[in-house]
């Protein structure tokens, strides 16, 4: 692969095995799946089912950045339903080819607020790892207790539910990392949460589109 190859599969979420035909379908955009017992889910244009069709699903309003599909998890969870605090949800794909020691590496993706859930957070980052990193060890979908290499940067609250926000940053590979894990690496309690427009206050869900590792 030569060096400008994004090693990110189905980038953008547009190919399926499946159209979405209800929540916590993304393992349907394969090669994504979720790693733990968070339900992260799937939407695109070609679903019937309102729950995860585009624009209108039960999470909010949202075009795709591009495309016609695009994810979505929990980033941050305030408590209530059957979910425990620290629930999170995270989106995790093998990449086209290992990372190389000591190479660069340049990571972007976008993020929207769903405009249904009242709380936005700043840091949502991304973890590479080698091999899987799985945790389906109940109670409940724990954090990922562990430092992502890229990272919002901490106060820049990504509030917005109509524009596509991007999240970006590059860092030098250890070698060897075939896998990029997406979501909140962080405790509730090191997890700052901003209140804003929406009626639902279970927690703070947020879009994914078009990710990038070049």
């Amino acid at each position: 692969l030569c060096p400008t190859t994004n090693l990110v599969p189905n980038p953008s979420f547009e190919s399926y095995t499946n159209c979405p035909d209800n929540i916590s379908e993304l393992d349907f955009a394969a090669p994504w799946y979720h790693p733990n017992d968070g339900t992260s889910d799937y939407y695109n244009t070609c679903s019937t089912n309102p729950n995860v069709s585009v624009p209108a699903s039960f999470t909010g309003y949202q075009y795709p950045f591009t495309g016609q599909g695009y994810a979505g998890a929990f980033m941050y969870w305030a408590g209530g339903g059957n979910a425990t605090n620290s629930y999170r949800e995270y989106l995790q794909t093998p990449l086209l080819a290992p990372l190389l020691s000591g190479q660069t590496y340049t990571v972007s993706f976008y993020v929207s607020r769903a405009d249904n859930y009242v709380y936005s957070i700043a840091n949502i980052g991304a973890y590479f790892s080698v091999g899987p990193m799985l945790n389906f060890i109940g109670p409940g979908a724990p954090v990922f207790q562990v430092t992502p290499q890229v990272e919002n940067p901490p106060g820049n609250f990504l509030t917005s539910t109509n524009s596509w926000m991007l999240i970006s940053g590059t860092f030098t590979a250890a070698g060897g990392e075939d896998h990029l894990t997406l979501g909140n690496f962080h405790s509730d309690a090191n997890t700052p949460a901003l209140t804003n427009s929406g009626f639902n206050t279970v927690g703070g869900y947020h879009y994914f589109g078009e990710v990038s590792v070049v």
